[in-house]
């Protein structure tokens, strides 16, 4: 197994604060209903808005079916590029996930890990403002390679580290660090003493730009490929649950509902709109807990039942069974 860093620094823009957008892929956050005891809840591929402060927690404002605020450790919410970034001679797809950040004013130092195949490949470490940064993964890396890509190299890496400078002599550079085997490339060209060098990473993302010859050896043709690994998301068992008595299923939230972290508690999100949950409540209860909200999972072990989520009973519409309360 082989690993790879790459280090560059930007300069840094001038603004005190960063602010996200895009989904929360699995994230813990806390929330803490005004009058009431603090609660944590796992959003799950959930729309909202992470701001992000040079100390403290990051301060997440829902947009999916519950309008609410909450915090989270910066360090747990999973960061990816929202489009193409170019940094010198490499080029990241959209969606490349960041491993750590830290937020700086106007900006996040991020490790961004280039995957081929199982190898942890390629890390990458710079300065990039905010507006390239979104919340979770933007894209999915192909599922097979795109066109035009280099599959055949006749390069190995003669150095343990690397400076790849976007053009022949070129300012600036990012830096290669190769622990264990060497590194494959493809070679595409040369020009007073430097060698144009590509690899394309089956992630998705590009690696091209020049090097000086003799930190490169020339070796027999082969190829360059990588094993596409996707990735796979469990579900965990649903919790059964109710009698005779109770109603268990499909309900309609109403909009502008008010959600209490008990009975009787206090208020910590609104309804955005009319939408459908499912609930669990016995026949003449004033309140209603709901289950299985849109991108919400609880902490406790039945994680479709909401355990800090009730409503008001006439919050709620239960198709064909209004009549029988």
């Amino acid at each position: 197994m082989r690993w790879f860093a790459l280090l560059l620094l930007v300069p840094l823009p001038a603004h005190a604060q960063c602010q996200l957008t895009g989904s929360l892929a699995q994230t813990q956050v806390r929330v803490q209903p005004r009058g009431g005891p603090a609660f944590s809840v796992d959003l799950v591929d959930h729309p909202a808005v992470a701001r992000f402060s040079t100390t403290g927690r990051a301060r997440v404002v829902s947009r999916g079916a519950l309008r609410f605020t909450a915090s989270a450790e910066p360090r747990r919410v999973a960061i990816a590029l929202a489009g193409p970034t170019r940094i010198g001679p490499i080029l990241l797809r959209p969606g490349t996930p960041v491993l750590e950040h830290e937020t700086r004013p106007g900006a996040m130092f991020v490790t961004l890990r280039l995957v081929d195949g199982e190898v942890p490949g390629v890390t990458l470490s710079a300065t990039l403002p905010c507006r390239s940064l979104g919340l979770g993964a933007t894209a999915e890396p192909p599922s097979e390679p795109p066109a035009g890509v280099v599959e055949r190299g006749t390069l190995l890496s003669a150095r343990r580290r690397l400076s790849v400078h976007a053009f022949a002599a070129s300012p600036g550079s990012i830096r290669l660090d190769i622990h264990g085997e060497p590194l494959r490339f493809a070679e595409l060209g040369r020009r007073d003493g430097w060698v144009h060098i590509r690899r394309d990473f089956f992630s998705g993302s590009t690696l091209d730009g020049w090097v000086r010859e003799d930190h490169v050896r020339v070796v027999d043709d082969a190829e360059i490929r990588g094993v596409l690994m996707g990735t796979g998301a469990g579900t965990a068992g649903m919790c059964g649950h109710g009698s005779s008595h109770h109603y268990t299923g499909p309900a309609t939230l109403r909009r502008r509902a008010l959600v209490s972290e008990r009975r009787e508690g206090a208020a910590w999100a609104t309804a955005r709109a009319d939408t459908p949950v499912f609930v669990d409540f016995a026949w003449g209860d004033d309140w209603v807990q709901l289950e299985r909200l849109p991108g919400m999972r609880s902490r406790e072990a039945c994680t479709n039942i909401l355990t800090h989520a009730w409503v008001r009973r006439s919050d709620v519409i239960v198709p064909g069974h209004e009549a029988r309360e």
